[in-house]
């Protein structure tokens, strides 16, 4: 029986003291595990220490090695070094020897300068007050001077004042008399201006009635033209006359075909040369109908710009070339002699002048 009186206790208390056992055992082993593990830890530590000691020492002794060459070094400097500064000290001793010396030198002519330059002011000085005497009396005879050319100039300029004084009342007598001249003259002149005006309305007035004078023989100089065609062509009517004119002197025809004349092609052609461009076709056309075109008032156009006075005549294009061939024409035959026409373009601008049965240059006839 167990203690408590229980009859189960020991083999449920032998069960658990085996657990333990058993653990403990594997406690056990688990720290001699970490024990081998730490002691071998700690011999590869030590090992590496002691490779480490031996690599520290070695190098300790190289850098003393290398410490020991850099005092040697170090003392070979400082006697090169100290040889040095002796030499120095005695160049320095004798530099400074010479200095002194040149010192010495430079007080000596120092003094001597000195003595010098007092001497140099004590001349300076008289002659400073030589020299200001004389100021003085310079002084004195400038305003001497001045006081006698002021005394002139205030004589002067009364005489001036003087003289002034009768030139302006001689330039204003001159200017009144210059002022009434003018507004004589310019009465004079205002009369001339408008007696030319009223010569240039009359001249204009008169240049006007030659011109329509003028006009009126155009056009009676174009009838009888056209009467002496009709008389020439064996009395025929004014329009038949100027349609054979035409036909015989300034048409060609070829296969039923009537073109311009050589003659008519080289009026057109000189024509071209003063900007006249009609087509020959077109310009044949008008010749063919002239009688009927110069019937309209185109034959007579506006004229613009200066021209000179004489007979005028043109217009657009084909009808100024047509006019321009049957005027030459006439020259030529005769028929119209001593008569320089005016040829103008559309615009009335006069472009040439026929001639003698000739095309020339405006200005040339």
């Amino acid at each position: 029986m167990s203690p408590t009186g229980s009859a189960s206790w020991w083999p449920w208390q032998s069960s658990k003291l085996r657990m333990v056992i058993a653990h403990k055992d594997e406690v056990i082993a688990l720290k001699e595990k970490v024990i081998a593990e730490k002691e071998t830890q700690l011999k590869d530590l030590k090992t590496l220490m002691e490779t480490q000691l031996k690599d520290l020492i070695a190098e300790k002794e190289k850098l003393i090695a290398e410490k020991e060459k850099l005092i040697a070094e170090k003392e070979k400097v400082i006697a090169e070094k100290e040889t040095q500064l002796k030499d120095l000290k005695t160049l320095m001793e004798t530099q400074l020897k010479d200095l002194i010396a040149e010192k010495e030198k430079l007080i000596t002519e120092k003094e001597k300068l000195i003595a010098e330059k007092e001497k140099f002011i004590a001349e300076k000085e008289t002659q400073l007050k030589d020299l200001k005497t004389h100021e003085e009396k310079l002084i004195a005879e400038k305003e001497k001077f001045i006081a006698e050319k002021e005394t002139q100039l205030k004589d002067l300029k009364t005489e001036k004042e003087t003289q002034l004084k009768d030139l302006k009342t001689e330039k204003e007598t001159q200017l009144k008399d210059l002022k009434t001249l003018m507004e004589t003259q310019l009465k004079d002149l205002i009369a001339e201006k408008e007696k030319l005006i009223t010569e240039k309305e009359k001249l204009i007035a008169e240049q006007e009635t030659q011109l329509k004078d003028l006009r009126s023989q155009w056009v009676q100089l174009e009838m009888q033209t056209l009467q002496e065609l009709s008389r020439v062509k064996s009395g025929k009517s004014l329009t038949k006359g100027l349609e054979m004119f035409v036909n015989e002197h300034l048409l060609t025809v070829a296969s039923d075909k009537k073109t311009l004349s050589m003659y008519g092609r080289e009026v057109c052609k000189k024509l071209r040369d003063f900007g006249f461009a009609g087509k020959e076709e077109f310009v044949q056309k008008e010749l063919e109908n002239l009688m009927h075109e110069i019937s309209k008032p185109l034959h007579r156009p506006h004229v613009s710009g200066k021209i000179y006075t004489g007979y005028v005549v043109g217009g657009e294009p084909p009808l100024a070339e047509a006019l321009a061939i049957v005027i030459s024409k006439l020259q030529e035959c005769k028929f119209v002699q001593n008569l320089d026409v005016l040829l103008v373009d559309g615009e009335g601008k006069c472009k040439c002048v026929i001639s003698n049965g000739d095309i020339v240059e405006y200005g040339e006839a």
